[in-house]
């Protein structure tokens, strides 16, 4: 089935042990070749919030969206909450191993959306990011 939904094995393998969520596109494809009336893109649309994310997260997601104030080091990348569209997509894009260019899409949503529900607009945040992270190239030159 994999192969007939031109995804990798291991991605339906972690799509069906909960690592990975199953996304809208997807899960229309593997409605098609199921032959289930769309009840799976049903299924995700109606979805919570949270289950777009693998299991391992949803806990930190859900904390994320209360929280008032967020330390956090990073220093290769800016912290996602402060990312805009293009330098999520362009990080997504460099992911080693590579994702769709639609799961990247789709992972540059869910972080503008985990943006819009975050209450740290709601303050006045002290953020300290490494130099180094404003500095650093992410994406490609082409």
């Amino acid at each position: 089935m994999a192969a007939q939904a031109c995804v990798a094995l291991e991605t339906l393998g972690s799509i069906e042990q909960g690592r990975r969520a199953l996304r809208l596109g997807l899960a229309g494809e593997l409605d098609a070749l199921l032959s289930t009336g769309g009840a799976l893109a049903v299924a995700v649309d109606k979805a919570p919030k949270k289950e777009r994310y693998p299991a391992f997260v949803q806990e930190f997601i859900e904390l994320e969206a209360q929280a008032l104030s967020i330390c956090s080091y990073q220093n290769g990348v800016v912290p996602g909450l402060l990312q805009t569209a293009e330098y999520a997509r362009a990080v997504f894009d460099c992911l080693y191993p590579p994702i769709t260019p639609q799961e990247a899409e789709d992972r540059m949503l869910d972080r503008l959306d985990r943006q819009a529900d975050s209450k740290l607009g709601e303050t006045s945040p002290v953020l300290t990011v490494s130099p180094a992270a404003w500095s650093a190239f992410v994406g490609t030159t082409t």
